[in-house]
């Protein structure tokens, strides 16, 4: 049990500097700790520099790395979490490494209700040429994606039928961006991922004066999209006439 009163002060440390702090611990002191010793550490720094010449520190590493192998220790993870910025090939950055997602300039998204039948959004997805789409409830809430592969496994396992909603196949494991993400985070998220739902944040006030955050679907990228952007580029640099100086 925790016994508050006997805290003389508190430091708070953020997901960014409690998981790159882990991974330096690893690297540098080959201390195989988990997340809750990287935020220990973190936060000793902060209350280090209010120290007194001749005072000593003593922190606490609470946990293993066991139970993060797959989490921070993955570089992959932590640039898909936005904790470690991705690095460019060889050390130099392509040109579009620091756009923005809204660079891409991505056509309206396709979304369907969860009430629709799953054998309709079937002949819709075909019909319109995508393979996913969003799943919007009426109060702009998104409740997942409805994919063709999902859909199809559901059905062939016979966990759903062509009439059951696509709210019953709803996958739910994807990931987002926002606009202002760049396409470097973008290209290292969509390394594991075969679509990527693209949001943008905003605030929604109500008649009461109450405040919400909502999220607003922009679009899906896919790689073949965002590689088509760049190709495009290259294309229509290498096609453009060169300028000379007389």
């Amino acid at each position: 049990v925790l016994d508050r009163s006997i805290v003389d002060k508190w430091y708070k440390s953020t997901d960014t500097e409690t998981f790159n702090m882990a991974r330096r611990l690893i690297r540098e002191e080959g201390l195989l700790c988990g997340g809750s010793s990287g935020s220990a550490i973190a936060a000793a720094l902060k209350m280090a520099q209010e120290l007194e010449e001749g005072q000593r520190c003593v922190v606490v590493l609470a946990d293993s790395v066991r139970n993060y192998m797959s989490k921070f220790l993955s570089d992959q993870w932590m640039c898909e979490k936005g904790f470690l910025s991705p690095k460019p090939p060889k050390n130099i950055k392509p040109w579009w490494w620091d756009l923005t997602v809204q660079s891409l300039q991505l056509p309206s998204p396709l979304t369907v209700a969860p009430s629709l039948s799953c054998q309709k959004a079937m002949e819709v997805l075909r019909e319109k040429a995508f393979d996913q789409a969003p799943v919007i409830d009426e109060s702009g809430e998104i409740l997942g994606m409805v994919t063709l592969d999902t859909m199809l496994s559901d059905i062939l396992a016979e966990k759903v039928k062509l009439s059951d909603p696509v709210s019953a196949a709803l996958c739910k494991n994807f990931k987002q961006v926002h606009l202002t993400d760049h396409l470097s985070k973008l290209s290292c998220v969509l390394k594991s991922r075969s679509f990527v739902l693209v949001v943008h944040d905003h605030t929604r006030y109500e008649a009461d004066g109450s405040a919400s955050q909502r999220q607003t679907v922009f679009g899906v990228v896919t790689a073949i999209a965002l590689l088509n952007f760049i190709t495009a580029h290259e294309q229509q640099q290498s096609q453009s006439p060169s300028k000379c100086s007389i």
